[in-house]
């Protein structure tokens, strides 16, 4: 998949991403957004079913995350009554 970009240009990709993601305790997806952002910037292959299909993939995150966003709230021990949301 990144056999079209120069190997020394690959690498330092990968270890640029590895210094960014090892270091942080809490491994989160949004961590992954700005290198996922690059690579697909990079791909030269343009097909129009795979673009659909990542289209399609993306829309049901946003629709998983906006559900659980809006109707299952939840509360801590702590503070009883008040409800949380999660965000993402």
């Amino acid at each position: 998949m990144i056999g079209h970009i120069p190997r020394p240009l690959a690498l330092l990709y990968i270890l640029g991403t590895a210094a960014v993601l090892v270091p942080a305790y809490l491994l989160e997806p949004r961590y992954f957004i700005v290198p996922y952002i690059f690579w697909r910037l990079s791909y030269p292959e343009r097909r129009i079913p795979v673009i659909i299909l990542e289209l399609v993939y993306e829309f049901l995150i946003n629709i998983v995350v906006l559900y659980m966003f809006l109707y299952k709230p939840f509360e801590w021990s702590h503070e009883p009554g008040v409800k949380q949301r999660f965000m993402w």
